[in-house]
């Protein structure tokens, strides 16, 4: 697996922190595994409370729609994960 220069840096950073200062407790969090199973009627009105702007909501709506595409060829499953992908980019962002 390779590991970029900003995830090193953010590595050695955390190891710093944890050794110097008291830490209570380390959270690890999958995006991918979230954006796998989040309900898109759940997720939107989450995005709707922080997120003024409609055509940005409109964008996310159609992302949630427009399922994975592999290989530059656009498919569908139907179920609330197929987007994860495609929304984890704007995410990390």
């Amino acid at each position: 697996m390779d590991i970029g220069r900003t995830d090193l840096v953010m590595r050695d950073e955390l190891g710093r922190t944890i050794q110097q200062k008291k830490v209570s407790y380390v959270v690890e969090a999958d995006i991918k595994g979230f954006f796998d199973h989040v309900h898109h009627d759940w997720l939107m009105r989450m995005l709707e409370l922080r997120i003024a702007d409609r055509r940005i909501l409109r964008l996310i709506r159609r992302f949630l729609k427009g399922g994975e595409m592999p290989a530059k060829i656009a498919q569908s499953s139907g179920r609330p994960g197929s987007a994860g992908r495609s929304l984890e980019s704007l995410s990390v962002d």
